[in-house]
């Protein structure tokens, strides 16, 4: 039995490596074009606007997409109600868009890109929809490839758009719209999608309840993790400019390396986490899967700030390199962001909703705060190192208070001693000490050394596979 839930979680997780190489690799490989053809301020005027479409989302359909993954998983629940809820839940919204967007957009200063601030709302908050019903599917393959179509679509037309016809930061937006749009069309069609609609007044009063009760405590969450993760792009675009904006914005890039870690696993992780909750083996069985997963994620930062001066070469065009320092705070951050989000998907598997929205505020208070004490002396940096103590705080209250229903082991010695490692190798490398270099490959060796029962089994694996 034991056997059979690690291949399930490995088969899955192989065709989500397929896939998010695939897109995030073609996609990473874009950034020096946007760094050369957008300017500091277009790339932070951008990403003001996709934040903004971000919070919107779960706020608008009521986290829908969370919802359609748990209970289509669930095989008691019948798969088509759930999807009609979900995508009236998303229509219910659109209304509400409609009616709020012209006073939100001339709020934020984004009037002007109204038309694609709209069609990019629609593409992103349907397509997430499809994408979780389909993975609640299991029809993993199809998944998979909807991402590579949907990031090859992107980068041809962006090609097109920001090298051909040279239409800035709207060839930019259009290109990411016409990306989830080709998604959702392929979608929808394999799937034969149209079959599991339900209208609205065919739908289950029973299965809307349930489906409700486990959404609605995730909106705040999604709120708060809005907050740890934008919040600080309007404070710095308050306090600093859209240039500055548009340089932390872009350090965010080289953190996605290391994310590719979290998307791989996460997808393949949250199908098994449901399976596997509550069984006789789920507690030796999470633990072993959070320090494979924790241990990736930490040798993966610590190459990622190994080399994060030649990145920035390769990646950042003209002013945008000075974004360097803040991306090795983003990547030493992203580990909390997720070993926060491994937990947090426990917390999903028990139904235990509520509890995911008062950890993940905890850290979201202490975000905000920090950014409104931090940025205006430090700036990007302040914006950087608040994020980071935000995502730390997530991580650890979550620890604590997931034991109540799943008591994980963990090996706090070998945890403690990566998170202090990596501590020194993000301040010797942003202070530039004599010799840095070298004491940076040192503490990488270290941290491999400390980990190194974990990393001989995640390699081993990853040997046999190539072999296989």
């Amino acid at each position: 039995m034991s056997e059979g839930k690690y291949t399930k979680l490995g088969k899955n997780t192989l065709w989500m490596t397929i896939g998010t190489f695939s897109t995030r690799l073609l996609s990473f490989f874009m950034v020096p074009l946007y760094t050369s053809c957008l300017s500091t301020s277009e790339y932070g005027t951008s990403d003001l606007l996709t934040v903004t479409v971000s919070l919107l989302i779960p706020l608008l359909t009521v986290t829908a997409a969370e919802g359609v993954i748990r209970l289509t998983l669930d095989k008691e629940m019948n798969k088509s109600q759930v999807f009609a809820i979900a995508t009236n839940l998303f229509f219910g919204g659109l209304l509400v868009l409609l009616v709020v967007s012209p006073f939100l957009l001339k709020w934020i200063g984004l009037q002007e890109y109204s038309m694609y601030f709209f069609l990019y709302y629609i593409s992103a908050a349907f397509s997430s929809i499809l994408l979780q019903f389909v993975k609640g599917l299991e029809h993993i393959r199809r998944f998979v490839f909807s991402g590579i179509l949907s990031s090859a679509t992107n980068i041809g037309c962006n090609i097109l758009f920001l090298l051909l016809f040279k239409m800035g930061i709207e060839g930019y937006l259009l290109a990411m719209i016409i990306g989830n749009g080709i998604q959702i069309l392929y979608l929808f069609f394999t799937e034969n999608i149209w079959k599991y609609y339900v209208v609205p007044w065919k739908i289950d009063k029973r299965m809307l309840r349930v489906f409700l009760t486990y959404c609605i405590p995730l909106i705040p969450n999604s709120i708060s993790w809005w907050i740890s993760n934008s919040s600080d792009r309007y404070m710095l675009s308050y306090f600093s400019s859209a240039a500055i904006l548009g340089i932390y914005s872009v350090a965010y890039k080289i953190p996605s390396i290391v994310s590719v870690i979290s998307n791989i696993f996460t997808g393949a992780w949250q199908i098994s986490a449901v399976e596997n909750f509550g069984d006789d083996e789920s507690i030796h069985f999470f633990s072993n899967v959070y320090h494979k997963y924790s241990t990736l994620y930490v040798i993966g930062c610590s190459f990622v700030i190994l080399f994060i001066k030649v990145l920035a070469k390769i990646l950042f065009a003209n002013e945008f390199y000075n974004a360097w320092p803040y991306a090795i705070i983003l990547t030493f951050a992203a580990i909390f962001q997720a070993m926060g989000g491994f937990l947090g998907i426990i917390y999903g598997a028990a139904m235990k909703t509520k509890e995911i929205f008062t950890t993940t505020m905890a850290g979201a208070i202490i975000n905000i705060v920090l950014n409104f004490v931090l940025i205006p002396f430090w700036g990007a940096m302040g914006a950087a190192v608040s994020t980071l103590i935000g995502y730390a705080v997530v991580w650890f209250v979550r620890v604590v208070s997931s034991k109540k229903f799943l008591p994980i082991k963990l090996k706090w010695k070998a945890i403690g001693l990566s998170y202090l490692i990596l501590t020194l190798q993000c301040i010797v490398t942003i202070a530039g000490i004599p010799f840095w270099y070298v004491f940076s490959v040192l503490l990488t060796i270290s941290l491999i050394l400390i980990n190194r029962f974990e990393f001989i089994d995640i390699m081993s694996v990853i040997i046999s596979k190539i072999k296989r």
